[in-house]
């Protein structure tokens, strides 16, 4: 889990925490995540950043620019795919396999007899 510090009124879910994590260098003196001064880094809106935040998604176009934005910032624990894949396919883990792979062992001996 982030050390980094949190508001009730601050945006609080796992892609802020990735973000925290992975970029100390945008953290604030009370050790909350800036996310207008790294939006302005990256070359982004504040809002762009925001609204990723707020829905907990980022779209793949963001997402490859914080991966590129990771290995190009000194001070900052490189991001690889698999560390966005979450908020870019919330679902991914549960769709990745067909419904019928999840049937229970007895289910199966039942239909084979």
């Amino acid at each position: 889990m982030s050390s980094a510090t949190v508001k009730t009124n601050h945006i609080y879910n796992g892609l802020y925490l990735v973000l925290a994590d992975h970029f100390p260098a945008y953290r604030t003196k009370s050790n909350l995540f800036d996310v207008p001064g790294f939006a302005k880094a990256m070359g982004k809106s504040h809002e762009t950043a925001y609204k990723a935040l707020r829905r907990d998604s980022l779209t793949i176009v963001i997402a490859l620019s914080i991966i590129e934005f990771s290995r190009s910032e000194p001070e900052t624990l490189e991001l690889v795919w698999v560390d966005l894949l979450p908020f870019v396919l919330p679902k991914y883990a549960e769709l990745s396999v067909l419904s019928s792979d999840t049937e229970s062992p007895s289910e199966v001996d039942d239909i084979l007899g």
